[in-house]
């Protein structure tokens, strides 16, 4: 499970930064719901076990998948695997900023960049991405600049199934994009109302993944629309 707090502290993760810009309240939300992995999540964590070595238990996270998706992802591993030189996998970072903690743990880290491996079932997915879709790259850059003073080359290596090819996005990370995801955390730690924003259907993910757990759900349900209004 993941640490939320320590010493009486939050400790931030990317998700929550993610989450927050998204809405507030799935923030609050993820923070205090654990959600089990789905079918994608589970598929792009078979292959980092396959490509790094598994961190979880390998034979719970294959379960019931068959044989033949097993050996597909695999064999996929094998081709990645040259990908990542002269670096460690999962290996965690941090930094204490005084108030709260930023955590976050890079899937491979060599010394002169970051990677992140991803699965995607539609390479358009990433094709339409901006700076925000990408907030990895800053996130960890940001811990990395307290604690090292140096930006390093963020990587995405992409798997995507639908073209059965491998993508390398590399992201300029700058000062100026850490000074300004320094200032939404900052916001975000700041927050003491975790308001709904208006796209609770249409995430950059599809629908919310907290919507049955949140206020708005209430709102939804209690809604009288007048016909005549339609």
């Amino acid at each position: 499970m993941r640490e939320y707090f320590r010493d009486g502290k939050p400790v931030y993760h990317s998700t929550d930064l993610r989450n927050y810009l998204i809405c507030p309240m799935m923030m609050k939300l993820g923070r205090e719901i654990e959600l089990e992995p789905n079918t994608a999540m589970r598929g792009g964590l078979l292959l980092e076990g396959y490509v790094f070595g598994f961190k979880e238990d390998q034979k719970e996270l294959e379960g019931r998948k068959r044989e033949n998706t097993l050996n597909k992802l695999k064999e996929r591993a094998e081709i990645l695997k040259p990908y990542f030189k002269d670096g460690k996998p999962f290996q965690r970072i941090e930094h204490d900023f005084g108030d709260y903690i930023l955590t976050g743990e890079v899937d491979y880290l060599a010394k002169d960049r970051m990677f992140d491996l991803k699965k995607t079932g539609k390479i358009k997915t990433w094709l339409n991405k901006n700076k925000n879709g990408m907030l990895q790259a800053v996130y960890y850059n940001l811990i990395n600049f307290h604690n090292t003073g140096e930006i390093l080359p963020f990587r995405y290596v992409i798997d995507a199934d639908d073209v059965g090819f491998i993508r390398i996005i590399d992201v300029e990370v700058t000062e100026d994009d850490l000074k300004v995801v320094h200032e939404k955390i900052e916001e975000m730690h700041n927050t003491l109302f975790y308001e709904t924003s208006d796209n609770c259907f249409n995430t950059p993910y599809g629908t919310c993944d907290y919507l049955n757990n949140c206020e708005i759900q209430e709102k939804i349900k209690n809604t009288t629309v007048k016909w005549s209004e339609l």
